[in-house]
């Protein structure tokens, strides 16, 4: 396809059609999805952006003369990439494996993005350490810090790699348009300024519009008009030219349309409005928009939105379909888990081994964490989400219900922020304090024991949580460890934290405690 702009005889840099904060965001955004270290540079090298996840190794580096020279050489050779396409290739400042993609708008090179810092197996550890010595940094401190390089499989990278190209390229896709536009609103001022010498140029310009136009004074006589897709909600031209608008419109479309009129002259500010008309024995519906168009003139631009109408009703319907369909999903799933929590409940029941009736126990009070979730969700409005409060009170009810039926010789102290979390966080959660509870119940307590349970989820920072765990029972073997414990229930609670990307502390001692500390995923509505 030819373009009539020659974006290569333009000159500009990355910052004359992008904003440096807006590039920051989005390497910032790559940089936290992928765990990688991340820089926009200049062709020649130098920093556009700010570092994004930078190791400690790679600052030490950069804050040395001849490692700084190194690093920019570097980040311009892989830059480049080969004819426009992205290239990986050991640092040939300290070894680590980078890569980088060129932004190339119009043809011309106006960036390089980079992203690395991370080590690989064959990642030659003599050789960094022999480049300590080269820049003249200190050795130990150095290989400390390589040591805390993130290591990654090639086969990941490349991955990472790929999506950056995509996302490069459409980073030049849009900087190339921002281009063309900025060229184009150059010669498109040019035109606007002759045409404004001109009625007759003004109304070749609407000319172009695939509406109808009418031009009135301010009493709502019509002047002139331009047909268009929406002239048959008139007379033809020739009869409403000179006409006032009462004699050719139902009188209350003519009362609207000059209460418009005249609060078009009063503010200067264009008036927009809709209305209904009955053509051929049809209601059709019409958007009429209303500006100055000179003194004591206005134009009126007037579109048929009858087929954007019923096409949004229409897709309000089918979303209101899918919502019932959803809900009829979250409702069946929560059924299908009480079904089996019932008959996993019974087998329980008639097991004649205690083991094999624990077991089943156990199964039954995980499908009732997972299936109240459902339930939850159910009676959500959003239908990805749940408060989260009134979720951990039902199942913590559920749990008592189930497993100390009849006693109370346990106690519970209970409290939760208010939030909404997804449902992804909404079951490991559910799984962790079903695990918990029902072990602090069967052996914090024996012999009926008194004591009390206690369970807090708590907000830390803007998007961290904090659940907090403890009992005052029995406590635990000095010698106790988690990471050592056989408890498949405790090996479960950690699997589930690790699934969170969060971590878990915990002290023995009087009874028993753990500190569960994750963030929270983004909230993103499902429909």
């Amino acid at each position: 396809m030819k373009e009539n702009i020659k974006t290569a005889d333009i000159r500009f840099t990355i910052l004359d059609i992008f904003d440096r904060d807006e590039l920051q965001k989005i390497q910032d955004a790559f940089s936290n999805a992928t765990g990688l270290a991340s820089l926009i540079t200049s062709p020649e090298g130098t920093p556009i952006s700010k570092e994004s996840n930078f190791t400690r190794l790679c600052r030490m580096v950069r804050g040395t003369t001849i490692g700084l020279k190194n690093c920019r050489y570097s980040d311009a050779l892989i830059g480049k990439g080969s004819d426009g396409h992205p290239s990986i290739h050991a640092c040939l400042s300290c070894g680590l494996l980078d890569a980088g993609t060129p932004i190339i708008v119009g043809g011309v090179h106006i960036a390089n993005w980079l992203i690395g810092q991370v080590r690989t197996k064959e990642t030659d550890q003599k050789a960094v350490a022999a480049y300590a010595d080269d820049i003249g940094a200190d050795r130990d401190v150095f290989m400390e810090a390589f040591s805390e390089v993130p290591m990654i499989e090639m086969k990941r990278f490349d991955q990472i790699v790929e999506s950056l190209s995509v996302i490069a390229g459409d980073l030049a896709f849009r900087a190339y348009n921002n281009v063309k536009q900025r060229e184009l609103f150059r010669q498109w001022s040019k035109v606007v300024k002759d045409l404004e010498s001109s009625k007759a140029h003004n109304m070749a310009l609407l000319t172009a519009l695939p509406d109808l136009v009418l031009l009135l004074d301010r009493e709502g006589t019509i002047l002139d008009i331009r047909e268009g897709g929406a002239t048959k909600a008139l007379k033809a031209p020739e009869e409403i030219i000179s006409k006032q608008l009462r004699e050719v419109l139902p009188p209350y479309l003519t009362e609207l349309t000059l209460e418009k009129l005249a609060n078009l002259f009063e503010t200067n500010h264009r008036q927009e409005y809709d209305y209904e008309l009955e053509i051929n024995g049809e209601i059709r519906e019409f958007e009429c928009r209303l500006v100055i168009g000179g003194a004591n003139e206005a134009i009126a631009v007037i579109r048929d939105i009858s087929s954007i109408r019923r096409a949004n009703r229409a897709l309000e319907s089918s979303l209101k379909e899918k919502e019932l369909l959803i809900k009829e999903l979250f409702h069946r799933t929560k059924n299908n888990m009480q079904l089996i929590q019932s008959l996993l409940a019974l087998q329980a029941s008639d097991a004649g081994d205690e083991q094999v009736a624990t077991a089943l126990q156990k199964a039954e009070m995980k499908i009732l964490a997972m299936s109240l979730v459902h339930q939850h969700l159910y009676r959500s409005q959003d239908l990805s989400s749940i408060d989260l409060k009134n979720y951990l009170q039902d199942l913590l009810s559920q749990l008592f219900d189930a497993l100390l039926p009849h006693q109370e010789h346990i106690s519970v102290c209970f409290s939760c922020a208010p939030v909404r979390i997804l449902i992804d966080v909404a079951i490991p959660i559910g799984l962790i304090v079903n695990e918990l509870i029902s072990n602090a119940i069967k052996h914090a307590f024996p012999n009926d024991r008194k004591g009390t349970i206690s369970l807090t989820m708590e907000l830390v920072k803007e998007r961290g949580f904090h659940l907090h765990f403890s009992d005052d029972g029995k406590g635990v073997a000095k010698d106790f460890s988690p990471d050592k414990t056989k408890s498949l229930g405790l090996k479960t609670v950690q699997v589930l934290v690790q699934q969170l990307e969060g971590r878990i502390e915990w002290e023995g001692g009087q009874g028993l405690a753990y500190d569960i500390y994750f963030e929270s995923k983004g909230y993103r509505p499902r429909i």
